[in-house]
């Protein structure tokens, strides 16, 4: 993979924080009266969606969450769902944490590959109880993840050697999904 162009990444990540308010902003003003709520969420969702999509080609380090530094899975779905989602906690999480904190909101949670929809968190593991890799669904089929990585990954050389990056994947390409949430149901 070739070298990464963290400023590339910075301008698409401050263009995206731009566009969420002048929708947010046009919406308001298009219509007298209040944006229906499935039409706000789904504005919320396409900005989430191509906020993760500006961390493309970040490198992966474990416990980062910061576009020069890296991120890894945790890292990654918390600062999308912090940036996207209101009231999401800013404090770091891993990614039974998260799972965890979707619960406790009552967020709907659900099984199979065939339910996942676009902007469901998913979460991979052995169960609900031992989730192990979370990451964002942009489309039914496809995830934005933050992988390739481990607990050794800690510098961007080794990033690079081990392919370590954030990502595009097809979901099904894992076969340890347990659990997907819609975490806009309770918004």
């Amino acid at each position: 993979m070739e070298e990464m162009n963290l400023d590339k990444i910075h301008q698409n990540l401050r263009g995206v924080s731009s566009d969420l308010d002048g929708k947010l902003n046009r919406s308001k003003k298009e219509t007298p009266m209040e944006i229906r709520q499935s039409e706000k969420i789904k504005i919320f969702i396409d900005e989430a969606i191509r906020y993760a999509n500006a961390w493309m080609g970040t490198p992966y380090k474990w416990g980062g969450e910061a576009i020069g530094e890296g991120v890894d899975c945790s890292g990654l779905v918390r600062r999308i769902l912090t940036r996207s989602l209101p009231r999401f906690p800013s404090y770091d999480m891993t990614a039974q944490g998260i799972f965890d904190h979707l619960v406790e909101r009552g967020c709907d949670i659900a099984k199979g590959y065939d339910k996942v929809r676009a902007g469901h968190v998913l979460f991979f593991g052995r169960d609900v109880y031992h989730i192990t890799h979370v990451a964002f669904a942009i489309t039914p089929w496809h995830m934005i993840e933050a992988g390739g990585g481990n607990s050794t990954t800690r510098t961007h050389n080794i990033a690079m050697k081990q392919g370590a990056w954030v990502r595009s994947n097809l979901i099904e390409k894992r076969a340890d999904l347990c659990s997907h949430v819609d975490p806009w149901d309770k918004m």
